[in-house]
């Protein structure tokens, strides 16, 4: 089908004349003596010429009618005027004028400046399809992932568990997983791939899958890091990335927990008010199969809290550019550790939601990924 182009050229003979011109450069052209009556016509143009003589107002309803910035067909804009006219035209560039041709015109040049900015309306298009694309691509992401996620826990023996995850984009690097192990044990496992979007979010479905694929088979968190890592190493030193993680195992009768960390930030246990640091040594996963982990062991009691998150939490900042930090977490968990799982992790959002406030509407509330887990042993 032959470019549609419109003409909105004022002088009867003049527009005759450009019609006949662009009709045998092989263009459909239609020709009108205003953008009333261009847009009345209810034809989808590729490209329109407009005569500088219908004026800067004409012009601004031209480009308001076509609101490029919907992200629908882009329709290039074409300006005939005048040699003397173009420094006072120039203005016209920012308000959304693609190109000018001028008066006496050029057959030649007319025809390059066509070609050209139809080329251009093409590549609008090849990339308005592609984005389309991309969005429902990564809307079925989100989705996968989300279904993923889970948000609600039945209690665990004699523990109860609530989890919050809060991405800072539609696609998120971070996941948790609570699963049973054998008999009396259960599994607590968090991670944290760097950055977030679509290969975060692609390299945490990685990770996950590798990790229910041995999950139920270690009974030490150590093995489970050390053989997760050994998955990893062939996928992730490629792309010279990485990821941190924690894993926990709790022996709901006896009140052990077993616990290893892979390069994941300090998690807390709180026992009797007080926050107790949980590190073990180990690196991160993902960059070397000589990494060694190590475990660590301590004992619950009744009402005591396992608080397990990733680094968005205390990393994230405030308008001034204060970190969260451990201590503001440590304070807000301490405050509430007489309520259940689920108040407790949201006193934890809403303290960081009211600490990194943006400071407009435009902001976004915190540029990472955060992750929750709250396990309380309720004897």
């Amino acid at each position: 089908m032959a470019h549609r182009i419109a003409l909105l050229v004022s002088n009867d003979s003049e527009r005759r004349a450009l019609g006949s011109l662009v009709s045998s450069y092989g263009f459909a052209a239609h020709m009108f003596t205003d953008v009333n009556s261009a847009f009345a016509s209810r034809i989808r143009f590729d490209l329109i010429l407009i005569d500088y003589v219908l004026g800067h107002a004409s012009l601004l309803d031209l480009i308001a009618r076509l609101d490029r910035g919907s992200g629908t067909h882009y329709v290039p804009v074409l300006v005939l005027i005048d040699s003397w006219q173009v420094t006072d035209a120039v203005p016209w560039i920012n308000d959304g004028v693609d190109e000018f041709v001028f008066r006496p015109i050029q057959e030649a040049i007319l025809y390059a400046r066509l070609r050209a900015l139809l080329r251009l309306g093409e590549f609008h298009e090849r990339v308005r399809r592609q984005n389309v694309q991309l969005r429902r691509e990564m809307e079925m992401a989100r989705s996968i992932q989300q279904n993923l996620m889970v948000n609600r826990f039945p209690q665990v023996g004699r523990y109860s568990i609530a989890a919050r995850y809060t991405p800072a984009t539609d696609l998120w690097g971070v996941f948790f997983v609570v699963c049973s192990v054998s008999g009396s044990l259960f599994g607590l496992f968090i991670a944290d791939v760097p950055g977030h979007g679509l290969q975060a979010a692609l390299l945490s479905m990685i990770v996950k899958g590798a990790l229910d694929a041995i999950k139920k088979q270690h009974y030490s968190p150590a093995s489970l890091l050390g053989e997760l890592n050994t998955r990893l190493v062939p996928l992730f030193e490629p792309l010279n990335t990485f990821i941190t993680a924690f894993s926990a195992i709790i022996d709901v009768w006896t009140g052990r927990l077993l616990y290893c960390s892979a390069g994941h930030p300090v998690q807390f246990l709180f026992h009797g008010g007080q926050a107790q640091g949980l590190k073990t040594r180990g690196g991160i996963l993902g960059l070397s199969t000589s990494r060694q982990f190590s475990e660590s062991m301590a004992d619950l009691s009744q009402g005591d809290i396992l608080l397990l998150y990733t680094d968005g939490l205390v990393e994230a900042s405030s308008e001034d550019g204060e970190a969260f930090g451990e201590q503001r977490l440590i304070h807000c968990a301490q405050a509430n550790l007489d309520q259940e799982p689920e108040t407790i992790v949201g006193a934890l959002v809403e303290r960081l939601d009211e600490f990194a406030a943006p400071a407009s509407e435009e902001s976004a509330l915190h540029d990472d990924d955060v992750n929750i887990i709250v396990v309380k042993a309720q004897y």
